[in-house]
């Protein structure tokens, strides 16, 4: 009990002088006192308030039996190549109440994190804010691309360890299957299910395929079409500095957006437009 008070005492100090813990429920987690498979309450309530679409906006999580994190990056191939897979996964299992999906970004800047949310039919975590860092210090193993299934009070019933993303959707795919509880059953129900952990065989073979299918993403990638002369139109600049609007081709779009396939929207100045296409950057001005 005494190891416990200091610890807290440490903490407190810790996160009001240094700014060094983003919360206290991090160094609880870390020294092992509170465990990342443990319940952590009523988890949209957690949650609810710090989750953005992809535009940035606030979206409000409704009670469900199942959340899906999901810890990715856009620079990550593995990443890339499971993204498509969970997105056909959700599109095609995806019921009002059966599960949601939330996107823990680990990418290098917001822009980049919302472009890559392009991809996703599902809500997001706040870039580089507290929640992001609270759940990778809950839940995240270490490594991308990471998926986490949780049930409706926080506790993690499938990926733990090391599990490969694949494995862990397809055994919630099963677990979906077996679980078909109309709502009086899932208020009197607790979902109990054991899942083997996939061998050091399996995990290899599933790392490889994503890398395989990261190398696809990759080719079809370089193939995208260059920027011809005379294909994009800048009509109009709009809006405050910090969130500045440009018309291209009769459409708006925002600092991030995608203007076409392959074709981002990297910067918005006084007189010109900067894009982006295939590492490769274009000056669009007034005509």
């Amino acid at each position: 009990m005494k190891k416990i008070l200091l610890i807290i005492v440490i903490a407190v100090f810790a996160y009001k002088y240094f700014d060094y813990f983003d919360s206290i429920d991090g160094i609880l987690y870390s020294s092992g006192i509170l465990s990342t498979t443990s319940s952590i309450g009523s988890f949209p309530s957690k949650i609810n308030g710090h989750i953005v679409n992809k535009k940035g906006g606030d979206v409000k999580l409704y009670p469900t039996h199942y959340y899906l994190l999901y810890f990715s990056a856009h620079w990550c191939g593995p990443c890339r190549a499971f993204t498509p897979k969970l997105a056909a996964f959700y599109k095609q299992r995806k019921t009002k109440n059966n599960f949601q999906v939330i996107f823990v970004s680990g990418d290098k800047s917001s822009r980049e994190m919302y472009s890559y949310m392009n991809e996703m039919p599902w809500s997001a975590t706040p870039f580089m804010g507290t929640l992001s860092k609270d759940l990778r210090t809950k839940y995240a193993s270490g490594f991308i691309p990471n998926l986490k299934v949780l049930d409706k009070n926080g506790k993690v019933i499938l990926g733990d360890g090391d599990a490969s993303p694949d494995s862990v959707l397809n055994s919630f795919g099963s677990l979906l299957n077996e679980q078909r509880l109309t709502p009086q059953q899932s208020q009197n129900s607790v979902v109990k299910k054991t899942v083997k952990s996939p061998s050091i065989f399996e995990q290899i073979k599933s790392f490889l395929e994503l890398f395989r299918s990261a190398e696809d993403e990759e080719s079809k990638v370089k193939q995208v079409e260059a920027i011809k002369p005379g294909e994009f139109v800048l009509s109009g600049i709009a809006g405050p500095p910090t969130n500045r609007y440009a018309v291209i081709n009769g459409e708006i779009y925002k600092t991030g957006s995608t203007v076409r396939a392959g074709v981002i929207l990297e910067e918005v100045q006084n007189e010109k437009v900067i894009l982006s296409c295939d590492g490769k950057f274009v000056d669009l001005k007034y005509n």
